[in-house]
């Protein structure tokens, strides 16, 4: 069995001291973050993980000015940017993540999160 670990979160959107970066805006906002996943059992190697973490108001912009619904895959949605309850909520939903391989676990990961090797089989929009 295979058991998923969080190991580091980096966003090109973050300068500064995560634990006390706030967006610009706090009730409208879009923050990327990259998930560095592998697993406990092998230290080496990992694979990367996209997930926007959002205001509800920025969905609500996002999907009125959208032509097509969106679909939840690739967005955490939350009221306040806390990076550490985020890190925290994270590193729970990926260590819950187990399977035979690999492939079966970032399979799993790729339903909430956009692995950096494809969409799980499935098509359309990535996370804008």
């Amino acid at each position: 069995m295979v058991h998923a670990k969080l190991i580091d979160i980096d966003s090109p959107d973050i300068e500064g001291d995560w634990e006390t970066f706030r967006p610009n805006d706090p009730e409208m906002f879009v923050v990327t973050l990259w998930l560095e996943v592998g697993v406990e059992e092998d230290p080496i190697g990992s694979d990367v993980f996209t997930i926007n973490v959002c205001s509800p108001a920025w969905i609500q912009q996002l999907v009125k000015t959208r032509q097509w619904p969106l679909y939840g895959r690739g967005y955490m949605i939350v009221n306040e940017f806390r990076f550490t309850e985020i890190e925290r909520q994270l590193s729970v939903l990926v260590s819950n993540c187990k399977g035979e391989t690999w492939e079966d676990v970032a399979d799993l990961l790729d339903n909430f999160a956009c692995w950096e090797y494809g969409m799980n089989g499935r098509q359309g929009d990535p996370p804008a």
